[in-house]
């Protein structure tokens, strides 16, 4: 079943829909991340000197190896937590596409409220910034140790699975069954959500993929859910009301 779905997955970034929200959203992330990036380095001359000038060009050497180090940790770990808060105010419209070419009848009535879409998207940004913020310092000893690009990449998937299983699952259900509903249907699909996590939280880690994972994983889970249910027998629900989309 992960397999087909993987397999969906990837013949829908094809769609109009698909294309659409990943380049705004990719666009929007890379100007923000930018953005901040400009505006820490505005605010290096209002820092206190150091007074480093004794140590000549080697102060000038390891500002500027520290400066990389920490735009490619802060990629690294805070990118993924900000793709996906800027591009959940799009997902929907991906989940949407994927159900009405594959899964029509669960498509028909089928819409999340804004509110849900907000708010699922800011809490997903602000576990995964507190998880990978205390775990920062495991990362960074594991870099300089030099045994840390397994390790950490093992460590990463490991606390990110459940919690991007978790949020993705919910910003796919939720469009289904009311809110008090989704935690339920989310345990009795623990083991989906955990193995579609673990994927997603892989396609965060792989270069350029990365830069489409949230796009990929609400596909994904999207695709898993739905096939989930097929393959259980489960009729499609019927709409909530007020939810129709027009």
């Amino acid at each position: 079943m992960l397999a087909k779905s993987l397999r969906l997955t990837l013949a829908g970034l094809n769609e109009p829909a698909v294309q659409r929200v990943v380049v705004i959203g990719l666009m929007t992330a890379a100007a923000v991340f930018v953005g901040a990036l400009i505006g820490l380095v505005a605010l290096v001359p209002y820092l206190p000197d150091p007074n480093w000038a004794w140590l000549g060009p080697v102060a000038d050497v390891a500002a500027g190896l520290a400066a990389v180090a920490l735009v490619v940790v802060a990629a690294y770990v805070l990118f993924p937590g900000l793709a996906t808060l800027v591009m959940s105010f799009f997902l929907e419209d991906v989940v949407h596409a994927v159900e009405s070419r594959h899964y029509p009848e669960a498509a028909e009535g089928a819409e999340a409220r804004l509110i849900d879409e907000v708010g699922l998207g800011l809490r997903l940004l602000g576990v995964s910034l507190l998880i990978n913020l205390v775990i920062l310092p495991l990362y960074l000893i594991l870099l300089a140790t030099g045994v840390g690009s397994l390790v950490m990449a093992g460590l990463f998937l490991l606390v990110n699975a459940g919690l991007l299983g978790r949020e993705y699952f919910e910003m796919v259900v939720v469009r289904h069954v009311r809110r008090r509903e989704v935690a339920e249907l989310r345990r009795a699909h623990r083991t989906l959500t955990w193995r579609a996590g673990l994927v997603i939280a892989a396609l965060f880690m792989i270069p350029i993929v990365n830069l489409f994972a949230p796009v990929l994983g609400a596909m994904l889970m999207t695709h898993l859910f739905h096939q989930e249910r097929r393959a259980a027998g489960a009729g499609p629900r019927p709409p909530r009301a007020g939810t129709a989309r027009p």
